[in-house]
């Protein structure tokens, strides 16, 4: 007997799934900062901070079908950023942070992203200097100062 999935899109089981673990102390992410050790994310945590991401979007004008690009490598800020994106029924551009600037403008162009999110200032770098070449960015949003 197949298994019954009560959902059918991934902002609806992540809702599920907040609903399901919201109150518990054991971590959905964990990360490990530099010099600090290992941080922990909650359910709680995690949706409040995917919820904060959609609404900004939202405000922005983002709207559903619209692209959003995430130039990160992998991180607890990416999948928040992933989230948060879907949430609002944007779609998610990803883009290799190895990429050179020149191959990156040609994601971002041909995806029509209106906002990209970068890990750091060296890939917000990276996009200030093909930011000419994409029309259709509006904005640039950086993941950590660090």
């Amino acid at each position: 007997m197949p298994a019954q999935v009560e959902f059918n899109t991934i902002p609806q089981m992540f809702r599920r799934l907040c609903d399901r673990y919201r109150g518990r102390e054991r971590p959905v992410l964990r990360h490990k900062v530099r010099g600090e050790g290992w941080h922990d994310i909650t359910w709680e945590d995690l949706e409040d901070r995917v919820q904060a991401l959609a609404g900004y979007l939202h405000r922005q004008g983002i709207q559903k079908g619209d692209r959003v690009a995430l130039f990160s490598e992998n991180r607890p800020e990416w999948a928040i950023s992933d989230l948060g994106t879907q949430l609002i029924g944007a779609a998610n551009v990803s883009i290799y942070t190895s990429l050179p600037p020149s191959r990156a403008a040609y994601i971002l162009r041909d995806a029509g992203a209106k906002i990209c999110i970068v890990s750091v200032p060296v890939q917000r770098k990276k996009i200030e200097e093909i930011a000419d070449e994409c029309p259709e960015l509006e904005e640039v949003i950086v993941m950590s100062e660090t």
